[in-house]
């Protein structure tokens, strides 16, 4: 899959944003959040992919979604998954889906540029 320069660039600057953030000093100790923590057992995690799980990209993504189940310990029905979903109003339907199915993360992989 080739990218354009400027997707290499907006790629590059979002991951220096995030790394820049990630040595940024702690929040305030007495700062609260408008969200509470769910605890590992209620968490539900849910995933859209364009692909199939054995798919290049897209399994990369499934393989690494699966990685995160094992290393926090979480079940099968915790995480959900949507194959093979075209940049159309299945996407839409599909994260509609997700959603009311309770999953609190909702990842997606991004369609051809």
């Amino acid at each position: 899959m080739k990218h354009s320069r400027w997707f290499r660039f907006i790629a590059l600057s979002l991951f220096l944003a995030l790394l820049a953030g990630g040595l940024a000093p702690a929040v305030h100790a007495g700062a609260t959040s408008a969200f509470k923590p769910v605890p590992v057992d209620a968490l539900k995690v849910g995933m859209v992919l364009i692909g199939l799980q054995d798919d290049g990209f897209s399994g990369a993504h499934y393989n690494g979604l699966e990685g995160m189940k094992t290393a926090l310990g979480l079940k099968d029905e915790q995480v959900l998954y949507k194959f093979n979903v075209p940049e159309t109003a299945e996407c839409d339907a599909a994260l509609r889906e997700l959603v009311d199915a309770g999953c609190q993360i909702i990842l997606a992989t991004p369609g051809d540029s």
